[in-house]
């Protein structure tokens, strides 16, 4: 693990300062794209069907892509798949503020993870967020790890925060320069797109350790019954874990899905 001490705070170190600048710019953008959306797609003649359609495309896609990221990212490298999820980022956001049919709508926001459907994998970090997690992991001693991840939450609420007052732009254009809401929407749909060629660069100078494997079971017939009972590299007693937050995060899924983008609507 680097040395810490960046301002002043012993565990925060270069890796994980970088992190935080990803954190941020994500929540940001989810926190502008999770108002604006369901306002621009009712502008645009849309209908809550329309809204829950296009959402749940999204939310499809991101899961798809969410449980890739945690399959492959091992394997090919943590950094290249957040990566590669930033630049579908950048070029949904900006692919949405140009669209005009509703399939074009939906395929954009599907391959950019847009709207609160695309946040719901991984809490506004997107789909990569199984390898920002181990690469955070990876990063913090194990007396301050649950600190690190404290932090990390606090960051991204008040960056999302802080994007969601982003909303107020089209109006304040409207009232001052007398621009439309809806031209002000979609250069806030470009601008999302522009955080995301951002995140491609921020996630450059962070270190990340190559994979390590597991050192092959014991040839014992012990060794071998027990190896016999994990399923995808798991124990009976991590999935039985793994099962209940599966079963918490589904929950707050299906409340956050269905409520955040109505209020809004």
């Amino acid at each position: 693990m680097e040395q810490g001490g960046l301002l002043g705070i012993d565990w925060l170190n270069r890796s994980l300062g970088w992190l935080f600048v990803l954190r941020i710019l994500r929540s940001l953008s989810q926190g502008c794209l999770g108002i604006i959306l369901p306002i621009y797609l009712a502008m645009a003649g849309y209908d809550a069907v329309a809204l829950g359609t296009l959402l749940a495309f999204s939310a499809l896609t991101a899961a798809v892509t969410s449980t890739l990221t945690g399959v492959l990212s091992d394997r090919f490298g943590r950094k290249l798949l957040i990566a590669i999820i930033s630049f579908m980022f950048a070029v949904g956001g900006i692919g949405f503020a140009f669209a005009r049919s509703f399939v074009w709508l939906i395929v954009f926001a599907a391959i950019g993870s847009i709207g609160r459907g695309g946040a719901l994998a991984g809490g506004a970090w997107g789909p990569f967020y199984p390898a920002v997690q181990a690469l955070i992991a990876q990063e913090a001693e194990d007396y301050n790890r649950t600190t690190v991840f404290g932090f990390f939450s606090f960051v991204g609420v008040m960056a999302g925060a802080l994007g969601s007052l982003l909303a107020a732009l089209p109006v304040l254009a409207r009232n001052r320069l007398g621009i439309s809401e809806a031209e002000t929407y979609r250069a806030l749909f470009v601008f999302s797109g522009v955080l995301g060629i951002a995140m491609m660069f921020a996630i450059i100078p962070i270190r990340e350790r190559p994979y390590e494997k597991l050192p092959a079971p014991s040839s014992d017939r012990a060794g071998s019954l027990l190896e016999a009972k994990r399923t995808l590299g798991l124990s009976p007693e991590s999935w039985r874990l793994v099962i209940r937050f599966m079963i918490t995060n589904a929950t707050n899924g299906l409340s956050v899905g269905m409520l955040g983008p109505i209020v809004v609507y």
